[in-house]
This record gives structure tokens, sequence and C-alpha cells, in this order.
């Protein structure tokens, strides 16, 4: 049997996702790459493992439902992980959530997304990709606010990853599936239990995100994150969630409703030393009177150079920031053209 003492231990330390797969080698993320380890790991293993957390009883209701998000703690770190069947195989995917919450200063984000902290109402976009930080962003903005302001904050997850202690703020946490039915029922329903801040892990859908844009209507902050990369292409997720019909009405609500969006990846770089440092590139955009009307006019396609040509307003462009980097020969033309958002625009600038 394998050693779980062992495994959610010593060996997790620098490991930031682990994976599980019935009857193949353990494997994890080591700085962004993948690696296999020596460990095999069977179906009792699961099955052992899952007792050893308290979640034995998902075993089954895997197979009928085909995926199961769930978190659990071990030790000094709580975890994130989906369960779901690999060529009828249970496999499982676990990210490690440090119980630390870090502070925003240690993130080496531009002090400019502290402009967030002065929004009461509205919405605000956490962006980025599988893996790129953003449920770390996203616990540093809160615990910041947690230390600094007297608000209610509720958050609504799928899972719970990071757990908040009250300390300034009142904070109530509620997970889909154990504490609410879904996501939209859960913010309709806080809209009744007089919050000032509500968080969503993530906006899946339509009704969700209508939802939390009349939240944000009606006097509330939404702090909600979405798997898009820039400014420009969240706010066309967004509107492309609805039908054509329904696009127009929808561009006007935004262009109020928005307050911002912090956009992020991350990068892999070598340090003098050679050591692999891993450290975020952001785009930051403030919905200002230009970038709202661009919203409401379908002029989407000109906002990358707004951002990029106001950076005195306290507008970032990721675009632009790869570039200097580029220039400072922080990172190469290969990692460059991957991360960037507008290629063409690279490839004549390199």
């Amino acid at each position: 049997m394998i050693d779980m003492n062992y495994i959610f231990g010593e060996f997790i330390g620098d490991v930031s996702d682990l994976y599980f797969i019935e009857n193949e080698y353990i494997t994890y993320r080591k700085k962004m790459n993948i690696e296999f380890a020596k460990y095999f790991i069977t179906l009792e293993d699961i099955k052992y493992f899952l007792e050893y957390i308290g979640r034995s009883e998902i075993i089954g209701e895997v197979y009928s439902r085909y995926n199961i998000d769930f978190s659990f703690a071990i030790g000094a770190y709580r975890f994130r992980a989906n369960m779901f069947l690999d060529k009828g195989k249970i496999a499982i995917a676990m990210r490690k959530i440090d119980e630390e919450i870090k502070d925003i200063k240690m993130l080496n984000l531009p002090n400019e997304i502290e402009k967030i902290f002065d929004f009461n109402s509205g919405i605000v976009f956490i962006t980025g990709p599988t893996g790129s930080g953003k449920s770390t962003t996203m616990s540093s903005l809160i615990e910041y606010i947690n230390l600094n302001k007297q608000k209610h904050i509720i958050t609504v997850e799928d899972p719970i990853e990071q757990v908040f202690k009250s300390k300034k703020c009142l904070i109530n946490q509620r997970e889909v599936g154990i504490d609410v039915r879904d996501f939209s029922s859960a913010i309709k329903a806080s809209l009744r239990e007089d919050p000032d801040i509500i968080v969503i892990g993530e906006i899946r859908d339509i009704e969700t995100m209508s939802v939390a844009m009349r939240a944000a209507e009606t006097g509330h902050l939404c702090i909600c994150t979405l798997h898009t990369v820039g400014a420009a292409s969240s706010i066309e997720r967004v509107i492309g969630m609805y039908s054509r019909e329904e696009q127009d009405s929808v561009r006007f609500e935004l262009s109020i409703a928005l307050r911002a969006i912090l956009s992020q990846q991350l990068l892999k770089i070598k340090s003098q030393n050679g050591e692999t440092l891993i450290k975020p590139v952001i785009e930051f955009m403030i919905n200002d009177k230009s970038i709202s009307n661009m919203i409401k006019e379908n002029k989407i396609n000109q906002i990358p150079n707004y951002i990029m040509t106001n950076k005195q307003k306290g507008l970032i462009s990721m675009d632009k920031t790869l570039l200097d980097m580029y220039r400072l020969g922080v990172i190469d033309k290969n990692i460059i053209i991957e991360k960037s958002i507008d290629k063409d625009f690279i490839r004549k600038n390199i």
C-alpha cells in the first residue's frame, strides 16, 4: 500500500500538482514540468486514499457522474481535486493550495492592481488559463480586503480552495454541491444575505454570468474568474455567452457594470545563477469612459491598443510587458510568441 504520509508530506514539498491514475505510476508537476515518480498506484491505493481523506463515498459516484470536484486537507496543505475516468479507469488530478495565504506584495504583481481595492460595486474579472495563478491572486486580494476593510464577503466555490478566517471582514464560504445547489442559485440567495462583496469561483454559464451582472448593478462588488487571456478576449467571452439578439443589451450593461480586468499567465524563466523561476505576466485594464464607449459601440478590437498606449492611466498591456522582457533578454523568442495575445504584433516587433 502506498505510504500516504510520505506522499503528502516530504514528497509534495515542491510539487504543485499530483496525479493518481489507476494501475499507472504517480505523475506530478514541478516548476511547470510533468514528471513521473517511481510509485505505482492501484485501485486499492485509490480507495485507501479516499478513505484516508474521508471521501470514500465518492468512489462509486464517479462511474455515473463521470467527474467529481472536491477538496481536502492533509497536514500543512489543502488540495483542490477532480476525480474522473480515463479509459474506464479512475484518475484523480490534485492541485496543491498552500494553507498560508500569500501577501499581495509577495506575488510580484504591479502596484496598479491595488486600484481594485477602491471599488465598492461593479464586476471585476480575474482571468487566465488553467494553472496561471488566478486562485492565488484571488485569495491574496480577498485577504487584503479582510485585513484592511470592514466588509461582508460571501464566496461561492466549487470546491472551496483557500479557507479564510474572518478578521476585519465577515467571510462566509459556500461550496457548490455541499452548501448550495449551483453557482447561480447561490448568488441569488446571497443578495438576501447582506454581502458587500461576492466572490464567484468561476463563471461557467450564462445564468451565472447574468446573476453576477445583476448583483454588480445593484451595488455589490462581484469578483469572478474566467478562463480567458487578455482584457479584450475576456469581454468578448462574456458577450459571446449570449444570443445575437441579446448582445447589444449585454454590451450596454457590461460597459456600465465592469470595473476592471486582471489577466495573468505564468512564465518560466532562468535567473542569473541558472535557477528556474516562475514569474507572472499580467494585463490590467480599468474600465474608463473610453473603454466603456468601445464596449457599447462594439469596438472591442480597439481595446488592446488603448491599453498599450495609456500606461500613464495605470493600464498594463501583457504584450508590451512581454516585448520589454524579450528586449531585456529575460525570455526568448519561443516564449514571447507562445504567451502573447496578438502574435502578429509581436512578430512585427521582434
